[in-house]
C-alpha cells in the first residue's frame, strides 16, 4: 500500500482522494456512508473525491438493489492514468 501512496502522492493525488481510493481499494465495494466513516471525510467532500476518482478512470460504482455502492478500480489503471497524464 505504501507504493500506492507514493504514486498517488507523485501523480498529484490529494490526500483526501489518496485516501479515498485506498481505503476504497482495502474494503471494496462501500456506500458514501462508509467511505465518509473511514475516510474521515464529509459526505459533500467524500462525494466530490468519488467523482475526481470516476473522472480518472480509478473508481465507478455498482448498484445493489437500491444502494449504490463505489468501488476501486485495479491500481493497474493507475499506470495507464499516469501514462494519459503526461
Amino acid at each position: 500500500m505504501k507504493d500506492i501512496e507514493q504514486i498517488l502522492d507523485s501523480l498529484g493525488f490529494l490526500d483526501s482522494e489518496a485516501k479515498t481510493y485506498l481505503t476504497s481499494l482495502h474494503r471494496g465495494p462501500s456506500t458514501v456512508l462508509e467511505l465518509t466513516k473511514h475516510t474521515g471525510l464529509s459526505r459533500q467532500a467524500t462525494y466530490v473525491v468519488i467523482e475526481a476518482l470516476t473522472g480518472r478512470g480509478l473508481m465507478s460504482s455498482v448498484l445493489r438493489g437500491k444502494k449504490k455502492y463505489y468501488v476501486a478500480e485495479d491500481p493497474e489503471r493507475l499506470l495507464s492514468y499516469a501514462q494519459r497524464k503526461e
